[in-house]
């Protein structure tokens, strides 16, 4: 049978281990949020640098931006089979931007514990 890898640990010392992680990263100009697998490669993401969402936006950096990445990457965790994925949050606090990031995502009906 076809055995997972290891995976990777979280920041927390205490946490498990897990197979598919998802980090957002904020700029001044633009919103971006990946998904990456157990040996650190990047499986897919969003980015308001894409022409096809940033023509959408009213700007690349504010919460509606940071909403709507949020949404794109749930869509598209759906559309590869991904249903878990683990949110180290790490020293981002949950609100604002952060927040409407996490709830969109959510609302895609992708699960944040893996």
């Amino acid at each position: 049978p076809h055995l997972m890898p290891h995976g990777f640990g979280t920041t927390h010392n205490h946490a498990p281990i897990f197979f598919r992680r998802l980090y957002m990263t904020l700029s001044n100009k633009h919103t971006s949020a990946f998904v990456e697998g157990a040996d650190r490669e990047v499986l897919f993401g969003a980015s308001t640098q894409e022409p096809c969402v940033a023509q959408h936006l009213y700007s690349c950096s504010d919460k509606c931006a940071a909403q709507n990445i949020g949404k794109i990457v749930g869509q598209r965790c759906l559309e590869a089979g991904i249903t878990h994925v683990h949110w180290d949050i790490g020293l981002k606090k949950y609100h604002g931007k952060v927040k409407h990031f996490i709830d969109a995502v959510r609302k895609e009906g992708v699960s944040l514990k893996e």
